[in-house]
Formats: C-alpha cells, sequence, structure tokens
C-alpha cells in the first residue's frame, strides 16, 4: 500500500513501491523523443542493437534475461516494433512466409516512403504485415519460454498502443483495425499457485470490454499495488468495474 497517490508514470510509480525496479528494453528508436521522456525515470534504459546493427524485437530477450531475479518487485518493459507500418523491416527475412522473400524490391534506393507507395500493392502490405505478426508471435512465444522456467511468480501483459490498417491507408481511422488491439495476460506456475484468485479473476472478465486508458491500473492491480482512492471501477477483473464507452474516432465503437 502506497499512502499516498503517484503519479501516472508507471517508472515514477515504481520508485514508490518498496524494494521496487523498473527496466525498459526497446527495438524503438532512442530518437523518439515522447518515449524517451515517458521512460527516462526507469532505473535501466537499453536500445537494443543486434548483429551487423541491425536489431530486432527478439533483441530485447537478452537484457530481459539479465533482469530477471527473485529479489524486491520488478517490472521489465519490452516495447517491441511489432507490425509497425512498414511492416517489412520489422522482421529477419527467415521469417518472410508469404510474399516477396527478401523485400529487394522495397529497399532500392530513393524516397524512402515513395518507394513503399510506388512499389507495393495492398497485397505485398498485407503479406508483409502477416510476416510480421508471425515473427511477433515467435518473440512472443520466446519471452514467455523464457519466463516460465523461473520459480518464482511472473506474470506477463502484453498490449498494441494502436493497430494499423495493413491493407491501404496507414492507421486509417474509420476502420476498425486501426482500432482494435491485442491484451493478452500470461501467468508463470509459481504466480498461478501463489495468487489463484488473480489468475481467475482475469480468466472469468476475459470477455469485458475495455480501453487502454486503464493500463495504468491493470498494471498497479497485477502487481498488488493500491493507494488511496485506488479507482478499482477501472481494472477490469474487479467487480466494480464500469465498462467504458469506447470510442473510434469521434464516434462510438460497436463490434
Amino acid at each position: 500500500n502506497i499512502s499516498e497517490k503517484p503519479t501516472s508514470s508507471i517508472p515514477l510509480l515504481m520508485r514508490m513501491v518498496p524494494d521496487g525496479n523498473v527496466n525498459y528494453f526497446s527495438k524503438q528508436s532512442k530518437f523518439d523523443v515522447d518515449v524517451w521522456c515517458m521512460f527516462a525515470a526507469c532505473d535501466n534504459v537499453i536500445h537494443v542493437e543486434g548483429e551487423g546493427g541491425k536489431a530486432y524485437d527478439i533483441d530485447t530477450i537478452k537484457p530481459l534475461a539479465r533482469s530477471l531475479h527473485a529479489d524486491g518487485v520488478n517490472l521489465n518493459i519490452l516495447h517491441f516494433i511489432g507490425s509497425h507500418f512498414p511492416a517489412f523491416r520489422n522482421f529477419p527475412g527467415e521469417y518472410s512466409q508469404w510474399g516477396i522473400a527478401e523485400n529487394s524490391s522495397l529497399n532500392s534506393a530513393g524516397s524512402f516512403l515513395g518507394n513503399i507507395k510506388r512499389r507495393t500493392t495492398n497485397a505485398d502490405k498485407l503479406d508483409q504485415y502477416d510476416n510480421s505478426l508471425y515473427y511477433t508471435d515467435f518473440v512472443i512465444e520466446s519471452v514467455v519460454r523464457l519466463c516460465e522456467t523461473k520459480e518464482y511468480p511472473i506474470w506477463i501483459m502484453y498490449v498494441s498502443d494502436h493497430g494499423e490498417s495493413p491493407g491501404g491507408t496507414i492507421r486509417n481511422p474509420h476502420e476498425k483495425s486501426t482500432w482494435e488491439i491485442p491484451l493478452c495476460f500470461w501467468f508463470n506456475k509459481s504466480f498461478r499457485e501463489k495468487y489463484p484468485d488473480v489468475v481467475q479473476a482475469v480468466m472469468a472478465n476475459v470477455d469485458r470490454p475495455v480501453q487502454t486508458d486503464c493500463v495504468y491500473e491493470i498494471i498497479c492491480w497485477l502487481m498488488g499495488v493500491s493507494y488511496d482512492g485506488f479507482p478499482r471501477h477501472r481494472v477490469p477483473f474487479d467487480p466494480s468495474y464500469r465498462s467504458p464507452v469506447r470510442m473510434m474516432g469521434d464516434k462510438v465503437y460497436v463490434k
């Protein structure tokens, strides 16, 4: 329990938790100023680099493995590039299961966005989007395989900040694919045994409608962090949860 209401910043929240520690491992560019400012308060900030200077989401696994331990309360944030446009840049060639094997026609000289527009059809974009999903599945599975070997409680939450419109306009505000995103949870054996009520609450409420503006409260709830006036009604797994009116731009979202 924290006596005072904390900031809405997850890194600053962790500084208020006894023995709290937060690490940020990112494939996103370190020149993304907004993201840099958001996570600058973390105990460790690492922008991963792969072989030959080319990094992929899987390269966040090594620093994660070094940071997993049973002491204190630890939050590790992995920031993937995922299926962010343009998707063809986000996975190694061996994960090209559909479409152009080596993406060679997408990497020719000239204006980057100009090449994307001139040299790719909607079918190409969908193929590369599917390839990025295939690779992301591999990366998430790698995180799970690492965490399931640990004998102390671990939970994983996977969530996207936005969707995409892979077959046409980038993030078309009128397409549901731009707004609909995954929100997934996983618990290792130790967590399931020590906190069965938490696991049961999540499993019992998987169909509840949510928006990403409750991610902060979900993280607090999963870590067992509470404070005076904690809005339990914003946690989808709490009995007092009040479903929000979900919006798609300026319109009410209808599934």
